[in-house]
């Protein structure tokens, strides 16, 4: 059995991965809306009530759910399923 690194394996294998539903609760796709709008990860932690480091932590959960390792990935693939839209 070999191990390799997780980009390695999404390469290999494609966006399929990871590309199944994810369960976001309202507070996380909230946060995406946000960052996609320019708000900074200091003024969103604020306003959730968490110190920097904790909304980091949090946004990096909420990556890992979405099956991205980057915020910009996971904005992509949220605006891809239409959930930055205004509702």
């Amino acid at each position: 059995m070999a191990v390799i690194p997780s980009t390695v394996a999404r390469s290999i294998a494609g966006d399929s991965v990871h590309d199944g539903e994810f369960d976001l609760t309202q507070f996380q796709i909230d946060w995406l809306r946000d960052l996609a709008a320019g708000v900074t990860v200091r003024d969103l932690a604020r306003r959730s009530g968490f110190s920097e480091r904790e909304m980091y932590r949090r946004l990096r959960a909420t990556y890992r759910t979405m099956g991205c390792s980057t915020r910009t990935e996971a904005l992509l693939k949220a605006t891809r399923r239409g959930m930055l839209e205004a509702t």
